[in-house]
This record gives structure tokens, C-alpha cells and sequence, in this order.
């Protein structure tokens, strides 16, 4: 992994982290926008995304639920009613502008990372490929 992509990668990681920190310090406010189950099943794929970060052969697929879940809170940002969704708990009550700001952001991270982890799985060119090897016979 080279030195972008790792800073890219634990830059990501201390977001999802401090989102997780906060969530279980805050709880669930009945002025989000989304429901208490909800809340907390965001808490769980957040810690699971987390840890899908750390492993390498997880780390493309942990990127895409992280830009997913990003496009989600982009959703809540313009549909939410100027509510807030509870990203980061009762810690740090966004307004709907700043909680764009900040799903755009951790969605084009975890789109960075998904792409430098596909670029580092992806076989190259003449590294043996069978099928590589037979479309020049």
C-alpha cells in the first residue's frame, strides 16, 4: 500500500471512528431524523465497515458500504427536514448544509479508498494471467 492510499485509508477509519465514539456517547435523540433501530443498526454496520478496513481482502468491499452509507446521509441531508441524523451522535449536531459537507466528504474517501484498493488487486499486464497468456497465442 503506498503512502496516499494508507493516509487515505486512516484518515477514513478516524472518521468512522469518531462517528462509532460518539454514537455510543450520545445514544439516540428523539429529534433525529431517523428511527431509533436505524440509529443503532448504523452504529453496527459502522463498527463491522471499521473493522473491514483493517484486512485487506475486505477493505474494497468495506469502502463501498462506507460510500453507501455516505450516499444515505447525503439522502437525509436533502430530504431530513433540516433534521439532524445522528452521525455524530448528540457530540456535534450538524446543520443540513455541514452534514452534506461531511457525507460528500467520507463518500469520496471511501471512494478513494475503494479505488486504490482496486488498482492494487487487479493483475497487470504480463504478470502471468492465463487468460492473458492464451488470448496471444
Amino acid at each position: 500500500m503506498t503512502g496516499a492510499a494508507r493516509l487515505v485509508t486512516l484518515t477514513l477509519g478516524a472518521v468512522m471512528a469518531a462517528s462509532i465514539l460518539a454514537k455510543l456517547a450520545g445514544g439516540h435523540q428523539p429529534y433525529f431524523a431517523v428511527s431509533r433501530s436505524i440509529y443503532f443498526v448504523a452504529l453496527v454496520a459502522e463498527l463491522l465497515l471499521l473493522c473491514g478496513l483493517a484486512f485487506p481482502r475486505l477493505r474494497a468491499w468495506s469502502a463501498f458500504g462506507i460510500g453507501t452509507m455516505a450516499a444515505a446521509g447525503v439522502l437525509v441531508a436533502l430530504f431530513g427536514d433540516g433534521r439532524a441524523c445522528g452521525c455524530l451522535g448528540t457530540f456535534l449536531l450538524l446543520s443540513p448544509g455541514q452534514h452534506m459537507l461531511l457525507s460528500s466528504s467520507v463518500g469520496a474517501l471511501a471512494v478513494l479508498v475503494w479505488r486504490f484498493e482496486s488498482d492494487r488487486t487487479q493483475p497487470k499486464r504480463g504478470d502471468g494471467n492465463p487468460m492473458e497468456t492464451a488470448a496471444e497465442l
